[in-house]
């Protein structure tokens, strides 16, 4: 019986908002690069649902995003990759 995951992965809502340390934070963002940055978001979770088909995620709006929910888009890669592979956040 194949095992199915369900993950939602809310940015700025849940478990990766109280994952990330201050000095990962992106406080100050213009709106520009923040679209910039949601877009790459996107293209991450859409590469991560092809390499785990099993496991929903979502993003939440743009205009949700809290200021200090925003980080660098390969830290929220990694920090998914980790979530995906270890069910939970691993700090290196």
């Amino acid at each position: 019986m194949k095992r199915m995951l369900f993950i939602v992965v809310l940015l700025g809502i849940t478990i990766l908002a109280g994952c990330v340390s201050n000095e990962e934070t992106m406080e100050g963002l213009t709106e520009e690069q923040k679209e910039e940055y949601y877009n790459q978001y996107v293209k991450i979770l859409a590469d991560l649902k092809l390499k785990y088909p099993s496991v929903e995620m979502e993003l939440t709006p743009l205009d949700e995003f809290l200021d200090e929910n925003w980080i660098e888009p390969e830290g929220l890669k990694e920090k998914l990759v980790d979530f995906l592979k270890n069910g939970e956040v691993v700090y290196k």
